[in-house]
């Protein structure tokens, strides 16, 4: 099913430009996406664009996942950049839509399609980059830097969720490490009480679901 692109996008020449600019959008970015600007995005090394970079200029956080699951997009719910590697070629689509038996998949050119995931686990290279709104300024893998004040706010989340009551504790030990169990057996996560960095994308999504997208909602794709 064909879906128009944002007003003024890339050509499908330049597939990595055109699926950020459509995350973008989903992340409620108003600036213009138009050719000329997406062009001048600075570029990473490998000729692509320095989605990092891009992100950061909207107030956004990217992340990258590797050797992810279905289960791990299911328990994260976050709108992901994917690869499927189709007759030998790695082709990018927006991983818009996540269902029980099938994924909606946005290609370049703006055609969507449902795509079972029989073929998803064939084809896909199980890596995603995704974006997030990191209000409140967690490093992207808290596991790396768990100070008092990472600690404070990963805690507070949890409280917020219903996993954790207080007093807060401001260092790592048993009660962080069980209520963190906690929400990684709601999300669907593995439970293995360290906040890494599919469970810090899975805080920030719950934490924030009314101010971005996600995998389970039926807004227009954009």
């Amino acid at each position: 099913m064909p879906v128009s692109p944002p007003a003024g996008a890339t050509s499908p020449a330049e597939p990595a430009r055109t699926l950020l600019a459509r995350l973008l959008r989903l992340w409620g970015v108003s600036d213009d996406l138009g050719a000329p600007a997406v062009a001048a995005w600075p570029a990473a090394p490998g000729g692509g664009p320095d989605i990092a970079a891009v992100a950061a200029r909207h107030h956004l956080t990217v992340t990258v996942l590797r050797d992810l699951s279905v289960g791990d997009l299911r328990a994260v719910g976050l709108p992901a950049i994917v690869e499927l590697n189709e007759r030998g070629i790695a082709r990018p689509y927006l991983m818009r839509r996540l269902e029980r038996d099938a994924a909606t998949l946005i290609a370049p050119t703006g055609e969507e399609s449902r795509v079972p995931l029989e073929r998803l686990e064939a084809e896909w290279t199980r890596s995603a980059w995704m974006l997030w709104r990191n209000v409140d300024l967690l490093p992207v893998d808290p596991a790396e830097a768990m100070t008092p004040t990472v600690v404070a706010t990963v805690a507070l989340r949890l409280a917020n969720l219903g996993h954790l009551t207080g007093p807060l504790p401001t260092a790592p030990g048993a009660r962080l490490e069980a209520a963190v169990r906690s929400f990684q057996r709601a999300a669907g996560l593995r439970e293995d009480g360290i906040v890494g960095k599919r469970t810090t994308l899975a805080l920030a999504r719950a934490t924030t679901a009314s101010f971005g997208p996600s995998l389970t909602d039926r807004r227009p794709s954009g």
